[in-house]
């Protein structure tokens, strides 16, 4: 735009200049010669030209500023929407970070959970490992308890199997003695009546 302003103002300058030299021109001479003339309706020409150059130029102009007006109109429009939309971005960002702010809270929050009962599993699966390996220890004491026990059962069984034999023997003893008393006896009581 600056630029065919500036090409305007370079043509009315120059056709100013000819202007003048031509007013110049025709106050010095009384007959206009053929070549003055034929200078003077170039210019008049080139004036022509200029001023319909300037008034199409300034329409021109006009409807480059309007076409501009509105491309900047709708260029701000375009804005104006662009800024609504990025607000609207700005709070579904926001209220995504706020939803992943409490998600990203219970996951750890879960994680925490699910730590904490890993470690009490740990714990109670060592200490069932504690206690099953107490009562395998009291199982093998109790094995070897009950064989001990078991054996002194087959020593008292055997020395108790020897003592009923013994006691067979002493009770056929006393029975045969008894026999042998009482055989006495019955002779000896016929006597003493």
């Amino acid at each position: 735009m600056a630029g065919k302003k500036y090409a305007l103002e370079v043509m009315l300058e120059g056709t100013q200049a000819k202007v003048q030299a031509m007013d110049e021109l025709l106050k010095t001479s009384r007959d206009p010669a053929p070549v003055q003339l034929e200078q003077l309706r170039e210019l008049v020409h080139q004036a022509l030209l200029v001023a319909e150059g300037r008034g199409s130029s300034g329409d021109g102009l006009e409807a480059e500023r309007l076409a501009q007006l509105e491309a900047m109109n709708t260029l701000e429009t375009k804005y104006a929407e662009l800024k609504e939309r990025a607000a609207g971005y700005r709070s579904e960002r926001d209220a995504l970070r706020t939803a992943a702010g409490k998600v990203e809270r219970e996951l750890n929050q879960k994680l925490a959970n699910l730590a904490e009962a890993r470690k009490l599993a740990v714990a109670e699966r060592d200490a069932a490992r504690a206690r099953l390996d107490e009562l395998e220890a009291q199982l093998a004491a109790a094995g070897t308890v009950d064989r001990e026990r078991a054996e002194r059962m087959e020593q008292i069984l055997a020395q108790a199997a020897q003592d009923a034999t013994l006691l067979e023997r002493v009770s056929v003893r006393a029975q045969t003695r008894a026999s042998g008393s009482r055989t006495a006896l019955a002779e000896v009581e016929p006597v003493a009546d």
